[in-house]
């Protein structure tokens, strides 16, 4: 499986954190990972969007364009790795389609590819994009999982932060 871990860590809240590690965690908690999760998973969707037309991520680094003798076999012009659509559908902030992952573990969640689900190449979506993520001697890396942007942690920090002040306030006035 092609996936990333985001683990964050909350300042100021390690203890009840380790409270709640043994127990199972508030569904107000439960479903700020969720949204977390998908902060993440929209990041990684328009960053495939944006890379595959060609376009560059933060640090201005884009994907190696496509071999003119990959081009001349291409059936559409829609961007590297797109024909299919299904590595970008894998990674849909709604989540939930052919070789997509989400596991969600008390505050982590990961998220990319992962599964059997087979690609119409006949190798699973997840061995696809692992051949992508890492590239072959004939074929260059364009990385489709990769650690979330400072802008995108704070974001999901903010999330977390308010579902943690929420359960606070119903731990105090329940």
């Amino acid at each position: 499986m092609l996936t990333i871990t985001v683990d964050l860590k909350i300042p100021g809240l390690r203890r009840l954190q380790a409270i709640l590690d043994s127990q199972a965690y508030p569904p107000v908690i439960v479903q700020a990972v969720k949204e977390g999760a998908k902060i993440f998973r929209t990041w990684l969707y328009d960053r495939f969007e944006m890379l595959s037309a060609g376009g560059a991520d933060e640090h201005g680094v884009g994907w190696e364009p496509l071999a003119a003798s990959t081009l001349k076999g291409k059936k559409s012009n829609r961007g590297i790795l797109r024909d299919t659509d299904t590595l970008i559908d894998a990674l849909d902030p709604e989540g939930g389609a052919p070789g997509s992952r989400e596991t969600i573990d008390g505050m982590s969640f990961e998220v990319g590819y992962g599964g059997g689900a087979i690609h119409p190449g006949g190798i699973t979506i997840n061995q696809l994009a692992q051949l992508h993520q890492f590239g072959t001697t004939k074929m260059p890396a364009r990385t489709l999982v990769v650690e979330p942007p400072p802008h995108i942690l704070h974001e999901i920090t903010k999330v977390y932060g308010r579902a943690w002040r929420k359960f606070a306030k119903e731990l105090i006035n329940p």
